[in-house]
């Protein structure tokens, strides 16, 4: 055995085939793993903003009125939107939410449609208005 034998360049390409192959396996699985977590998270998002609404009613004193989708859009009181979706979601309203000054509501329902296509019905439930996706 000789010392400082190196690798032939037949076993360093066999090596680089076996590495590329491998990667090429395994990374549209990470990219698809990746993108159901960026969907899982702007949903997440919307349902939390959407169980937030009656909290942020409360402290400002003012009721909200979603009627149209324009109507999410507007600005609050707070400077903020009323509901903040990600980009290329869209809110289809198709009971009215209204909220009163004290935080309370009469509940209502949403659709919500993912950029991919994805349709969630979404339930306000009264008196607090929270979020419940109905499947």
């Amino acid at each position: 055995m000789r010392v400082g034998q190196g690798f032939t360049l037949v076993e360093l390409l066999v090596v680089l085939c076996v590495v590329g192959l491998l990667s090429g396996m395994v990374f549209p699985n990470i990219k698809r793993y990746s993108e159901g977590l960026a969907f899982r998270f702007d949903r997440a998002r919307v349902l939390h903003s959407l169980d937030s609404l009656s909290e942020r009613v409360y402290r400002a004193g003012a009721g909200i009125k979603l009627v149209t989708p324009e109507s999410a859009d507007m600005l609050y009181k707070d400077g903020a939107p009323v509901l903040a979706l990600p980009p290329d979601w869209q809110l289809t309203i198709l009971t009215p939410v209204i909220m009163e000054f004290n935080g309370l509501c009469g509940g209502g329902s949403l659709q919500l449609k993912a950029p991919d296509g994805t349709v969630s019905q979404i339930r306000l439930k009264a008196p607090d208005c929270r979020a419940e996706v109905v499947e």
